[in-house]
């Protein structure tokens, strides 16, 4: 079956084969495993995106809940009236939106001189980077990558075009899904400058005109950001402070480069290994593979100072690392021989295929931990359901479990418990024997009777403890 799908494939235009092939190779590795269910944030997005009105629309511009991300909200508002609170629905969309940015991608990289066969390849190296695509896809929450990246890149079309109007609109849609894009005016005018002639200073200037329709924009953006009280540097929390501590930097440089680079360099050296060459560039190659360079730092401009790290960072700047892996891979294929680029086109619809198996075991964690969650809230409804009203609950976690309340959760129990049944009710977590503060026993003081579930293999369950099995038992009682 195997060999006749490739036969099938390899029968196809190209560069239609290899296009294909990444496409299904992405599908097979996702589509399976996404929406099973709802993580941390997601509970928050969704709870605090709700309209039901004009005023909350306006809302949604207008306050930030910590970050200023409208459009992220508007989004989850958009999933929620459509899909209610079916997790599949919301990955679905999510899956839409990468494969616009992929799309989008491969446009841009025609606007700068590619032909449709390294176009491709770009899209495809973006689309199968295995850091950040797949949090994208199977959390919900990544979702704020896939936008930013989308309209990132419509930004970076628009201007190549010559299109100024069109790519302010789009790069304030970009700010508004998140704070990353805030250098893309930076690296366009630097796009600008390679792509000009004559000596630097006189490039720039050419740049700057070129250039100026993202002036506004960034400036009614920072504006509203600010009128909404987002976080700035003082406010934001600690591990969201920009820092310049040069170990963490350095530190951050690396893994960083690590989740946009290593897969696009672990593909152009099979290429080079095949060809039997070196990559040699011609004048655009060079321009090329510097433009995806500059996308990649500016891509990171925000993030690489920050303590906090996540393959989510890896997503914007991965699309510059696809444009400079095309140009190299574009000179490789210029030395090829017509017999080695046959083969060349063989491998490129037989390795996505053969890697499926490797993407789903990426897979797995992501979703048992979104297994969890929902099967957790759907114990905990049925134990609504069967205790009085203002019955308190206390779930023992277990921090040793993979995956447990806590990763499931995080802060935001309370919005899950909300979105779930509609009722706020009491309800903590803890690992068990640890020992509970005043202000969290308080709740349970004024409340009713304490119902104690614990997580075993994946589910809740009554833990078999009476209302005293416990120093925080104790004082509820």
């Amino acid at each position: 079956m195997a060999r006749a799908l490739l036969t099938r494939l390899l029968a196809l235009p190209a560069p239609g084969a290899p296009i294909l092939a990444a496409l299904l190779a992405f599908s097979v590795a996702y589509v399976p495993d996404m929406g099973r269910g709802f993580i941390k944030d997601d509970f928050g997005w969704i709870r605090e995106s709700r309209v039901d009105s004009p005023r909350d629309a306006v809302a949604l511009l207008t306050t930030a809940h910590g970050f200023y991300r409208p459009l992220v909200s508007a989004s989850f508002a958009a999933s929620r009236a459509l899909f209610g609170l079916e997790p599949r629905g919301y990955a679905l969309t999510n899956l839409l939106i990468i494969l616009g940015a992929a799309i989008t991608l491969y446009a841009l990289a025609r606007g700068l001189g590619f032909e449709a066969g390294a176009a491709a390849f770009a899209a495809a190296v973006f689309l199968l980077n295995p850091h950040g695509v797949k949090d994208t896809i199977l959390w919900i929450s990544g979702r704020t990558s896939g936008l930013v990246t989308l309209f990132s890149l419509l930004t970076g079309l628009a201007f190549v075009r010559g299109r100024g109007g069109l790519a302010g609109l789009f790069f304030f849609l970009a700010l508004l899904a998140k704070e990353e894009a805030v250098p893309l005016p930076a690296v366009l005018v630097l796009w600008a400058a390679l792509a000009a002639e004559g000596g630097w200073a006189r490039r720039l200037r050419l740049a700057a005109r070129q250039s100026w329709p993202l002036l506004p924009p960034l400036l009614v953006y920072l504006t509203l950001r600010s009128a909404a009280g987002a976080y700035v540097p003082a406010t934001a929390p600690g591990y969201y402070r920009y820092t310049a501590d040069p170990g963490l930097v350095a530190r951050n440089a690396i893994e960083y480069l690590d989740r946009a680079a290593t897969f696009a360099a672990v593909v152009l050296l099979a290429l080079a290994l095949a060809v039997w060459r070196r990559p040699r560039l011609c004048p655009l190659e060079r321009r090329l593979v510097a433009m995806g360079a500059i996308w990649l730092a500016g891509g990171y401009g925000l993030t690489l100072w920050l303590p906090v790290r996540s393959s989510l960072y890896a997503v914007l700047p991965s699309a510059g690392v696809a444009l400079a892996a095309a140009a190299l891979a574009r000179s490789l294929w210029r030395q090829a021989a017509e017999g080695v680029r046959r083969r060349l086109v063989v491998l490129a619809v037989a390795v996505p295929l053969v890697l499926v198996p490797l993407y789903r075991s990426r897979n797995v964690r992501a979703v048992r931990q979104a297994s969890l969650t929902t099967a957790a809230l759907d114990d905990l409804a049925r134990a609504f359901a069967t205790h009085p009203p203002r019955s308190t609950f206390q779930l023992r976690d277990d921090p040793e479990e993979q995956p447990n309340l806590e990763r499931g959760f995080g802060t935001h129990l309370a919005d899950a418990v909300f979105l779930r049944t509609g009722r706020t009710r009491q309800v903590r977590y803890r690992p068990p024997d640890t020992s509970w503060t005043e202000a969290e026993i308080a709740p349970f003081q004024a409340s009713g009777p304490r119902v104690v579930l614990a997580l075993r293999d994946g589910r809740l369950a009554p833990s078999g403890e009476d209302a005293g099995g416990s120093a925080a038992g104790a004082a509820v009682r």
